[in-house]
């Protein structure tokens, strides 16, 4: 995990749960595509993928939850979240650490940290490319 940096947001406890929220809001079953993908600070062509790893693991899809362990922040608007995702019917994964950042709409989940968990599940995301 990056080294705190010691710049904290000016309310830390609001971002501790809107950063919270947004993990919970990505990674619980409980949560629509819609709400999923507002959570992400860049969503594009993830929906495709939530779709391919919902077929693989449907007791994932239908159960999932997120416990976060720790947010550690690198700066006013960058986290480092130590979270574990475990669903019903198999062992918890591993720990994983991700990031959030906080954008002109709120904290968000990183790009980045879905697609390393999908990577995990076998559904690695594909890299735009920038020249279109």
């Amino acid at each position: 995990m990056t080294a705190p940096s010691g710049a904290v947001p000016a309310d830390e406890a609001e971002a501790h749960e809107a950063i919270t929220a947004a993990f919970t809001r990505v990674f619980g079953a409980q949560f629509e595509r819609d709400a999923k993908l507002a959570n992400i600070d860049d969503p594009s062509g993830l929906d495709a993928l939530f779709d391919e790893v919902d077929s693989r693991y449907p007791q994932a899809a239908e159960t999932a939850k997120v416990v976060i362990e720790r947010v550690v922040f690198n700066a006013p608007d960058d986290a480092s979240v130590v979270y574990q995702v475990a669903y019903e019917g198999a062992a918890p994964f591993d720990r994983k650490v991700g990031k959030a950042r906080r954008t002109a709409e709120g904290w968000k989940v990183t790009r980045e940290t879905v697609c390393e968990l999908f990577a995990f599940a076998g559904a690695p995301c594909v890299t735009p490319d920038p020249a279109g």
